[in-house]
């Protein structure tokens, strides 16, 4: 299952012992986890719950080889948000992904095989991924799945309403 704690200062930080629940972590932040079967997850009812609702069509895997460049490295790095849901599935390797808390404060998620996150649409994102990895990306629309970076995306609409429905969530 997914790992994961609030990041300090070590932007390569893969383990801690400070761990935040999956209940945690959808309440600070809307995302969602969840384990899967990589050799069923076409027949798991999760996966065609989530592929169903957020109109998910389109797919690829994406394929990062153990002996990335730093190039490619900075490239995940760099913070920014979707329009529409982000959904991920690893289906071999390893990644570490990081979001934004209602604070702006990075929770870093170590993702392993069989391990699937839902990102909502406006969510500040970006990904450590300096190791093997293949991953499965589902698409709403892939020709509109187009990253948005910080700081222009503060402006962004689809992130202004997510800041609005976490605040709300949080007074509750």
């Amino acid at each position: 299952m997914v790992k994961a704690w609030y990041l300090g200062t070590d932007l390569y930080q893969k383990d801690s012992e400070d761990v935040l629940t999956p209940e945690d972590i959808e309440k600070k932040t809307g995302v969602q986890i969840l384990k899967m079967d990589v050799d069923a997850y076409n027949d798991d009812y999760r996966y065609k719950r989530i592929v169903e609702e957020k109109k998910l069509f389109f797919n690829d895997v994406y394929h990062n080889p153990a002996d990335c460049t730093e190039e490619d490295i900075q490239f995940f790095l760099k913070e920014h948000i979707h329009e529409d849901d982000e959904v991920r599935l690893v289906l071999d390797g390893a990644c570490c992904m990081d979001v934004r808390d209602q604070d702006d404060k990075w929770i870093r998620l170590r993702m392993t095989k069989g391990d699937m996150v839902v990102l909502p649409p406006g969510l500040y994102h970006r990904g450590l991924i300096d190791e093997y990895l293949q991953m499965l990306r589902l698409f709403e629309n892939k020709e509109k799945w187009i990253a948005v970076y910080r700081p222009a995306a503060d402006e962004s609409i689809v992130h202004k309403n997510y800041l609005e429905s976490r605040r709300a969530i949080a007074a509750n």
